[in-house]
């Protein structure tokens, strides 16, 4: 997952399942502004293995807010 932030400070990135609930939290501290890659192995909080489908990602950063769609698949 690639992102870039204008202004240096906490950065939340996390997935969401079709009905809103958090599935997975990857980046959840400060950050300088700039490009950023984070990575997902498919697996939710707990380590489970999710299953294939529709998820949210959502981007919080700079007091902005961004939700993109990603499709998984296994």
């Amino acid at each position: 997952v690639s992102y870039q932030i204008l202004k240096s400070g906490p950065v939340n990135l996390k997935i969401y399942n079709i009905s809103g609930q958090l599935v997975k939290t990857l980046v959840n501290f400060d950050q300088p502004s700039g490009r950023h890659q984070t990575q997902w192995n498919g697996r939710d909080g707990s380590g489970n293995k999710i299953s294939s489908g529709l998820y949210f990602i959502k981007l919080e950063a700079g007091g902005r807010t961004i939700t993109r769609t990603l499709q998984y698949i296994k």
